[in-house]
């Protein structure tokens, strides 16, 4: 793929945690049930495989068109945690990804599944690796949040050079310190620092999850974890201080949500002969959760070429609302039933996009 195409891809990848977006997801109020690791297994080939590969280890057919690239379960390392540096991540840690999304890469939110399901999906997932053999590791404790002063900001400020987080991340938190460049993932990938300045972070950009963040580290990543090491109050300046990089921000920095997942949303305009209100919203459902497979153009890869063949729009709306409802009997991993995820409404939407971007605007008679 050219370099082109796949920042096509990775522009566009950010919608996918819109999902539900909005949404104050209650992770942690939901018991865990009995284990059902094969349920698991049964909704993971339907929704996962597609990206994370059959076997769990990131080699899905469209892993390659995508930028981070899908996490390979069986290492049992995960970058969003809330245990100390060296730990497993929880199964509240797996279960609250599966249900955010993460920000800035192609990992929807699954919050439409059951909770039930999404369980069964994290006692699968901890079953590929031996690292969730043991007993389960506590997470960190978070103080309660100091108010947003002036003063801890620049008591953050620092804190930031007394930790050297200017070497990766920059003297402005833009992601550009000298030692930047060069980092890597345990796979052997470049990894880029993150930019404080867009205030996205993948886990979220409630203080709350900064300040995890700070603590636990980044696994698989050169980023450390600084649990044990920075006090509390210098943990939480360090907090208001990157959280005050970001653009938009103005204490108490605009735009932020406590306790709920924030995303950059990317505007994707519609290719539209039927410029409606529809178009616009199926687009930003297109973003979520199809463009992986059919393409930024509707031409692929992996999933149905739209433009090459447009008898595939030929068919009624109530034929193609079941299909993208139901999925693809033997394309198991490849066009998952989508039904439990977007409501009736988002259908509707996406195939109206799809319509107007792609084939007829209309459905045939």
């Amino acid at each position: 793929m050219d370099r082109s195409r796949q920042t096509s891809f990775t522009a566009i990848a950010a919608l996918f945690v819109l999902a539900f977006a909005g949404q104050a997801l209650a992770e942690g109020a939901v018991a865990r049930p009995a284990a059902d690791p094969a349920r698991g297994h049964a909704l993971y080939q339907s929704r996962c495989a597609v990206c994370h590969g059959v076997h769990g280890d990131g080699k899905g057919p469209v892993a390659s068109s995508l930028e981070p690239r899908p996490r390979d379960f069986t290492t049992g390392q995960y970058r969003i945690r809330s245990t100390p540096p060296g730990q497993p991540a929880t199964g509240a840690d797996l279960y609250r990804t599966i249900s955010r999304g993460m920000n800035g890469t192609a990992m929807p939110a699954w919050s439409g599944l059951p909770s039930a399901d999404r369980w069964a999906l994290v006692d699968y997932l901890q079953s590929l690796s031996p690292r969730f053999a043991g007993d389960e590791p506590a997470s960190i404790a978070i103080p309660p949040a100091p108010p947003v002063t002036s003063d801890a900001i620049a008591r953050g400020r620092l804190v930031y050079e007394r930790l050297t987080c200017n070497t990766c991340h920059g003297e402005t938190g833009r992601g550009d310190g000298p030692a930047g460049a060069a980092l890597k993932d345990t796979s052997g990938r470049p990894v880029r620092p993150y930019d404080m300045t867009t205030g996205r972070p993948k886990r979220g950009n409630a203080p709350e999850d900064v300040f995890v963040a700070v603590r636990a580290g980044i696994e698989g990543t050169p980023m450390p974890g600084f649990d044990g090491t920075v006090t509390d109050d210098d943990t939480w300046d360090l907090v208001r201080y990157v959280q005050s990089l970001a653009r938009d921000a103005s204490p108490p920095y605009a735009g932020q949500t406590e306790g709920t997942a924030s995303v950059d949303v990317p505007v994707v305009a519609a290719a539209t002969a039927a410029p409606d209100e529809a178009v616009a919203r199926g687009a930003v459902v297109y973003g979520m959760f199809c463009f992986a497979c059919h393409g930024v153009d509707g031409k692929g890869p992996i999933g149905a070429n739209f433009v090459a063949d447009p008898t595939r729009l030929a068919k009624s709306d109530e034929v193609l609302l079941k299909t993208i409802r139901e999925g693809m009997t033997g394309t198991v991993g490849v066009m998952p039933p989508w039904g439990p995820v977007i409501n009736e409404g988002q259908q509707r939407d996406v195939l109206a996009y799809i319509r107007a971007s792609f084939g007829a605007p209309t459905a045939p008679p």
